[in-house]
């Protein structure tokens, strides 16, 4: 196919903040994370698919796997007014600070 550009697990962008490589970051309503980090001068390659572990919002929430998950401040939770990431991959416990989650899905 010659109008075929490029897949779409990954955006090369530069960002409007400093990030830290595994950092969630916001490209306009699309979320990823940053692969390296990154700045608000250099483009820096971000996933937009894949599984990947990241910080809960509440260590005291418990996700079950399978539950939608939603991001807040470069973190994810289960509140439902904050937008949709994907989906828990695993399960989470009361006191786990992470949480594997497929994002956009």
């Amino acid at each position: 196919m010659k109008n075929y550009k490029q897949s779409t697990d990954s955006i090369n962008v530069v960002l409007a903040d400093t990030v830290k490589g595994g950092d969630l970051v916001t490209v306009g309503t699309l979320y990823g994370v940053a692969t390296a980090d990154g700045d608000n001068v250099n483009l820096v390659a971000v996933k937009t698919k894949g599984v990947f572990v990241l910080e809960k919002t509440d260590a005291s929430t418990v996700i079950a796997q399978g539950d939608k998950i939603y991001t807040s401040s470069g973190k994810v939770n289960k509140t439902n007014t904050d937008p949709f990431l994907g989906y828990a991959w695993a399960a989470s416990g009361n006191g786990d600070t992470t949480v594997e989650v497929g994002i956009n899905v």
